[in-house]
């Protein structure tokens, strides 16, 4: 058992049946409460191999009543796989209580100083909750958890290779066996055979289950709330559209990434593959602000790079639309797994008199959304080095000028790693 607490099984006379309960989940910027949503339609947005699976989920707000703008996030509380949960239980030798309900308690004669309950887990809910709504099962361990298995590891060999994984000469190993086959609780566990813990050390190093981010990909004048879903949350759409449960979320504190709210003010909108959902929502208000007697919007330029023109070009036909009905002024695309590949700091170069035309002159709003680490980075080194060549500015001027453009949120990045 743990150090420090201990976990009761109640008889059939004590248990009552549980709801989950939102207050145990962690749910970091939250400026609302939790939702739940059904799933009124979704659409796979990408095809064929070589690419992402996308998904666009439609959610409905007709009981909701909570206000947003384009550019806003919201986050889904996720649940973990079934069918890996119940392998979870058999091999944790606790499948025959998966229904039975719990208390936590601190130990009396504890020696931890100032013990106190893990705060992502419920004090009183049924087993396979905890392991489907709360813990993460996909974390990968930490070397203290792995210590501690060292006294539940029959199998001296195993013992021997935990405490050499364990030991100070043993950052290799431990990579490897995170990366390997421990990427996961229930992989961990099969890589070491003779290992039993107690349910107790599981959940005292398990780590919450967090929710997971998505951008809002309509305007709120579109009355519904759509965003993009990556493979993850494919089986749960697929049963919650079957069966009509709702989704939970709420909605994320925002931050500088919105729509101008004088539409007037002409934006440069970069993007790589799902970072397009924060646009499509710009693109939505402005087409619905003009078709509704708005038509002082300012230029939108968008570039938006992905790896193929016919299979993971998200919401190429309304783009088109877009276009047509002058939402958007103009379309740069650039697709990196054909022939003449090409990135979108690729297209920023090619058109990169233009583009310093429109920061300096123009004084566009530019808005960058995708990968932090590569990505954020070249569209920046683009910028700068347009800036240089078309703008007539030393290097580490242009490099000052893109900095005061960041402060003034006249460059403003959304990105993830």
């Amino acid at each position: 058992m743990s150090d420090y607490f201990v976990v009761t099984f109640l008889d059939n006379s004590q248990q009552t049946n549980k709801v989950m309960e939102f207050d145990f989940r962690n749910k970091p910027f939250s400026i609302s409460d939790v939702f739940l949503a059904p799933i009124e339609d979704f659409e796979l947005l990408t095809k064929g191999q070589d690419v992402k699976r996308v998904y666009d989920l439609k959610l409905s707000l007709n009981e909701i009543s909570f206000d947003f703008l384009p550019g806003d996030t919201i986050g889904i509380l996720p649940r973990n796989d079934s069918v890996e949960v119940t392998k979870l239980l058999i091999r944790l030798n606790i499948e025959s209580q998966a229904e039975e309900t719990y208390t936590l308690k601190i130990l009396s004669d504890s020696t931890k100083k100032n013990p106190k309950l893990p705060r992502h887990v419920p004090n009183c809910v049924v087993i396979k909750d905890i392991f489907t709504y709360y813990i993460d099962i996909r974390k990968p361990p930490k070397k203290l958890f792995l210590k501690a298995l060292i006294r539940f590891t029959e199998d001296p060999q195993e013992v021997n290779q935990l405490e050499e994984i364990c030991s100070p000469k043993g950052s290799k190993q431990y990579s490897e066996l995170i990366n390997g086959t421990a990427q996961t609780l229930l992989g961990l566990l099969n890589t070491f055979p003779s290992c039993y813990p107690p349910i107790e050390i599981i959940l005292e190093h398990s780590m919450p289950l967090q929710p997971r981010y998505f951008s809002i990909s309509s305007s709120p004048m579109m009355m519904e709330l759509k965003g993009v879903c990556t493979g993850w949350l494919e089986e749960l759409i697929k049963k919650s559209y079957a069966k009509l449960e709702k989704i939970p979320f709420y909605f994320r504190k925002p931050n500088t990434f919105r729509i101008p709210s004088d539409l007037s003010t002409p934006i440069i909108m970069v993007a790589t593959g799902t970072g397009l959902a924060p646009f499509k929502s710009f693109l939505d208000h402005r087409l619905f602000s003009k078709e509704n007697g708005d038509c002082n919007l300012g230029e939108a330029f968008l570039f938006y790079g992905c790896r193929y023109s016919g299979r993971d070009y998200l919401y190429s036909k309304e783009i088109e639309e877009y276009l047509h009905k002058g939402a958007l002024t103009k379309l740069y695309t650039a697709f990196s797994r054909e022939i003449g590949k090409c990135y979108v700091q690729d297209k920023i170069n090619e058109n990169g008199e233009e583009f310093v035309n429109n920061i300096l002159k123009k004084r566009c709003v530019i808005y960058v959304c995708g990968n932090a680490k590569s990505m954020v980075k070249d569209v920046k080194n683009a910028v700068t080095n347009n800036l240089t060549k078309y703008g007539h500015l030393e290097l580490l001027v242009a490099e000052e000028y893109l900095d005061r453009l960041c402060k003034e949120n006249r460059f403003i990045v959304d990105s993830w790693t």
